[in-house]
């Protein structure tokens, strides 16, 4: 794989990766793997959630090899009280997400950041899991949009409010109903407001992006201005 380039401060790096392009090369990413995550690999009781767990690892590892120059083989995680994973031996913070057979992996130094990408639903109950998740705020912006443009706003909420949380490495413990995002699917400047923070919307950034048609995502960056490369993952001899 070419190496990323470098990552200096202030830089945000946005990785697509498809996993359903890698069926073929599954012994390079389990080779990228150590034992307890080959152990783990093979817990799962469909090939298909398996072979998912080991692309998606193996491309995270791969990766996080490029911008350290260790062996992807030899990396050691140690992980956050919510099991947000982060390097033993190095300062890069990195986040990783997958749907349906699509994976993101962002990567920065010296601040924390999250993504999340969503397969959007042909048809779900959205303002009844809006009900159930958002902040009030969210749920009335929600019923007051035209029925056309309700599933887009709610995957847009949904993937800002997860990239949010991982980003703070507090997962589904910090609660979706305890803050608000933007709830505007296109909004140029998406901003987060907690009651936890008052200075979240100073102190965070978000951007909206599509990885692939029918699909949603966003990413949560701490601090604002940041510099963002879009970059697709090509494993050597792909």
């Amino acid at each position: 794989m070419a190496h990323p380039g470098p990552l200096g401060r202030g830089e945000v790096h946005l990785w697509r990766i498809s996993l359903a392009d890698h069926d073929g090369r599954l012994t390079k990413f389990a080779g990228a793997l150590v034992e307890e995550e080959r152990l783990r690999a093979e817990r799962f009781r469909f090939d298909r959630d398996r072979n998912l767990y080991v692309l998606s690892r193996g491309a995270l590892r791969l990766l996080l090899s490029a911008y350290t120059g260790q062996r992807a083989d030899e990396l050691e995680f140690r992980y956050g009280s919510q099991g947000k994973p982060s390097l033993a031996s190095d300062g890069l913070q990195f986040n990783l997400s997958h749907s349906g057979g699509l994976c993101t992996a962002v990567f920065a130094r010296g601040i924390r950041v999250g993504v999340d990408i969503e397969e959007k639903a042909r048809d779900a109950s959205f303002l009844d899991l809006a009900e159930r998740f958002f902040a009030p705020s969210e749920r009335r912006a929600l019923a007051r949009m035209p029925e056309e443009r309700i599933r887009d706003a709610f995957y847009a909420v949904w993937t800002r409010k997860e990239a949010y949380i991982k980003a703070l490495g507090e997962g589904v413990t910090h609660g979706l109903d305890n803050f608000s995002v933007t709830v505007e699917p296109g909004a140029e400047r998406p901003r987060v407001h907690s009651d936890r923070d008052p200075l979240a919307a100073e102190t965070w950034s978000m951007i909206s992006f599509e990885p692939q048609a029918g699909f949603a995502g966003a990413m949560a960056m701490e601090g604002q201005g940041h510099r963002i490369t879009t970059l697709e993952f090509v494993p050597d001899g792909v």
